[in-house]
């Protein structure tokens, strides 16, 4: 008899959630939206977002020399040196560690200071640059033999301000 009751409770609330989805406005969602935005508005306000990165610069020199993550995403048509993403740190210690192994084996590795979203400073560790995508192919057959990866590596557009 349980069950029976059960499997009703499911059904009456199945059937009402439907008519409730048929039945409400299709801007439901904006007065929600609205308040949430004036919500985030009060608490994290466009000046204080400003005020932390420059607080973070003074706290992280890395930081004030961080390129935009965006801006290396690598696309065919885009011409210019090329580098290999070999992983992304949150600190500069974690990537300094892969970095040695890479220098030992003589891949040219690079910490590079990124910002993801604007306010998110990370540590971009990448071998290159190389003059062309065949080269980056080459160096990426590389560390898939003596690092045993079988994972895909990420092309990168090589930024300018690195070294």
């Amino acid at each position: 008899m349980a069950k029976l009751g059960f499997v009703v409770l499911v059904l009456l609330f199945g059937a009402c959630s439907f008519i409730a989805g048929v039945v409400a406005p299709t801007d439901i969602s904006k007065p929600v939206r609205r308040f949430a935005q004036t919500q985030y508005e009060r608490w994290y306000p466009p000046e204080a977002e400003a005020a932390l990165d420059e607080l973070a610069t003074q706290i992280d020199p890395l930081a004030a020399k961080a390129v935009d993550y965006s801006s290396l995403i690598h696309t065919p048509e885009l011409a210019g040196r090329i580098g290999i993403q070999v992983g992304l740190y949150s600190s500069q210690n974690e990537a300094q560690v892969l970095q040695a192994e890479l220098d030992q084996l003589k891949l040219p590795a690079q910490a590079i200071p990124v910002k993801i979203a604007g306010s998110f400073s990370w540590v971009l560790l990448a071998t290159g640059p190389y003059k062309d995508a065949q080269q980056a192919r080459l160096s990426v057959a590389r560390l898939r033999s003596l690092f045993g990866y079988d994972r895909a590596f990420d092309l990168i557009r090589w930024p300018e301000k690195a070294k």
